[in-house]
């Protein structure tokens, strides 16, 4: 064979090689993103058990409990649920109760967080009855306002209890080399064409009855799984160079091979 058709078989030998790696190296790729994916969503149903789960805390409430003036009402601030003053207010400094509620929407995760704030009594201890009697109103004492509020908002929650740690930290870590878990903006979520969702990110809402009432905060946050584009280009990259090193190395060794054979044939 002369050297022009020896070049020509080494060319084409060298595309079909390096085109067979590149393509390996793609698939290798892609079926790398594919297993990623699939064990996150392991990962995830682990943790979310049965599509919903939650952790929960409740400790002993301190803060101040005061009387409320006139001064007070002149605010326009201490009402109740029905728009009238309140009797005595307590400002919570610590303790509580704090709800995580994690669950599966429609295609993301939906994170609910709960935490206790003020709260007011409508009533005193004690009213007077027939102008001179003073008969106990049995409104409670704050910390069974609290308890009884927070046993009230555990009744509307479903799932899995985690009670020994709080799953929601390691949820929102989750990542592999191709996915993560990313929060997305709330706003965002809500226009995204779930119509199912109406929550808003943050509202302070309350829970009364007619003796008190009680205020907490509750936070609304969504989560999906994102694609990590520019990450997948390097590994792409990496693999395409790994497939095409060992695609190069076995062209050397076909060459090798070729001229041992034209050697031997050229003897004859």
């Amino acid at each position: 064979m002369n050297l022009f058709k020896k070049i020509i078989l080494y060319v084409f030998l060298l595309v079909i090689i390096l085109g067979v790696a590149l393509y390996l190296g793609y698939n290798y790729t892609e079926k790398e993103k594919k297993d990623a994916y699939i064990d996150l969503k392991k990962s995830i149903k682990y943790i979310l058990k049965d599509k919903e789960v939650y952790y929960k805390t409740n400790y002993a409430v301190k803060g101040d409990l005061r009387k409320l003036t006139y001064y007070d009402y002149e605010t326009g601030f201490y009402k109740d649920d029905e728009g009238k003053n309140l009797y005595e207010y307590f400002t919570l400094k610590s303790g509580g109760f704090h709800l995580f509620w994690l669950k599966e929407t429609y295609d993301s995760y939906k994170l609910i967080e709960m935490t206790s704030n003020n709260m007011g009594f409508k009533v005193g201890e004690y009213e007077k009855w027939n102008d001179f009697h003073n008969m106990p109103t049995y409104r409670g004492t704050v910390q069974e306002a609290y308890d009884s509020t927070f046993k009230f908002i555990l009744k509307k929650i479903k799932g899995y209890e985690y009670e020994s740690y709080n799953p929601i930290s390691d949820f929102i870590r989750l990542e592999n080399r191709f996915y993560k878990i990313t929060k997305q903006h709330c706003e965002e979520m809500l226009s995204d064409g779930l119509g199912v969702i109406k929550d808003v990110c943050h509202n302070k809402t309350y829970i009364y009855n007619s003796h008190r009432i009680v205020w907490y905060d509750r936070y609304a946050s969504f989560y999906k799984i994102k694609f990590k584009n520019d990450d997948y280009e390097d590994i792409l990259n990496e693999n395409l160079l790994i497939f095409e090193g060992v695609g190069f190395t076995i062209y050397l060794v076909f060459v090798f091979l070729i001229n041992m054979f034209f050697k031997k044939r050229n003897k004859h």
